[in-house]
């Protein structure tokens, strides 16, 4: 099938992260406004509980952008997530290495010859990441720049549940049902492979995190950024927040946002640029283990109403605002597309 994917470059926020936690040590993990309380999750390896890193990702789903968008593009949409199910951390002299695990899905929508694959494709990663951060440590505008240079990744991507390939092409169809012509697993082997590749792509380039310490806000980059220089994100201004980026919602996904301190307000922001908008959901963290355990066989996640602790509808032109109540748990938002179009939208979710 081609590119499946341009890069995963909001994966790549994880090298950072122990970065910066190695570089400026607890204080800067004490000062991040990114939400981080601990969460159950049940399959995790036994070496992450005595990890704070590890504790800090356990549990997050880290967004994947589209296929069409650049790799160092700040502005790339995601399009799917990766759920950190499984996580081991090892320092060893001045090597370190970060070892995840967990499933995954984004969204398809490509044409190459008689075959189009639009659907949500779910896979499960195994990443091993090797590397060091630089010594030089940035400080320039009030900005804390730390590089993360990769020595080597070792990254094997398993499609899971089914990748089915339409085609317009009568012989195609005659032969898949006629011959075993075995297209669908042609192309699961193509995006078996495209995953792998571009995921290694993407930790061989390096990464930057870089620590306002005014607004104790860290944020993360693929490749190296100057001293004093940020990443670009959708909305600007408006003080700390913890989710900031663009997204592609298709029907029957989701993106799910979290976790987030209980006993706190979160304000949520949208600008929608296509499609007919999003609906979010609040849940609490206890139930993202149930809720999402289909993603692990390849289907979409399942949320029962029960769980739904408070919901609404970001739609229409302009900047769209919603409110979550104070939760008395550790809690998730979940956002899904309206309708059966393909929504683009800006999203930031920041404590009010």
């Amino acid at each position: 099938m081609g590119v499946i994917l341009r890069g995963l470059s909001r994966f790549m926020q994880l090298a950072p992260v122990i970065a910066l936690a190695l570089a400026l040590g607890g204080s800067a993990a004490c000062a991040s406004r990114q939400p981080t309380p601990s969460i159950p999750v049940s399959r995790a390896e036994s070496a992450s509980k005595a990890s704070p890193l590890c504790q800090g990702l356990l549990g997050h789903f880290i967004g994947l952008p589209a296929e069409l968008a650049d790799a160092g593009s700040a502005g790339a949409p995601a399009a799917g997530r990766w759920w950190v199910k499984s996580c081991a951390f090892e320092l060893a002299g001045a090597e370190l290495h970060l070892r995840l695990r967990g499933p995954g899905w984004f969204w398809v929508d490509r044409r190459e010859g008689p075959l189009h694959l639009r659907q949500h494709v779910y896979f499960r990663v195994d990443a091993d990441l090797y590397g060091s951060v630089q010594k030089h440590i940035g400080w320039r505008n009030g900005l804390v720049s730390v590089w993360f240079k990769p020595s080597r990744a070792v990254v094997h991507a398993v499609p899971i549940g089914r990748v089915h390939a339409n085609s317009n092409s009568v012989v195609v169809s005659v032969m898949r049902r006629l011959a075993g012509l075995g297209v669908d697993e042609k192309v699961r082997h193509k995006v078996e492979q495209e995953i792998t590749r571009r995921f290694e792509e993407a930790l061989g380039r390096g990464y930057t995190v870089v620590y306002d310490l005014e607004n104790s806000q860290s944020e993360f980059a693929i490749g190296a950024l100057g001293e004093g220089t940020r990443p670009k994100h959708p909305f600007i201004g408006g003080g700390g927040w913890y989710v900031n980026e663009n997204v592609i919602a298709a029907p029957g996904g989701v993106h799910a946002f979290g976790p987030f301190e209980p006993r706190e307000a979160l304000s949520l922001d949208a600008r929608i640029s296509s499609g007919l908008g999003v609906n979010w959901r609040a849940i609490c963290a206890s139930e993202v283990e149930r809720a999402f355990s289909k993603v692990e066989s390849g289907e979409t996640a399942s949320i029962p109403e029960r769980a739904v602790l408070k919901g609404g509808t970001l739609s229409g032109s302009g900047i769209r605002h919603s409110k979550t109540p104070v939760l008395d748990c550790p809690s998730y938002i979940v956002v899904s597309a309206i309708g059966n179009d393909v929504t683009r939208a800006a999203l930031r979710v920041r404590p009010l």
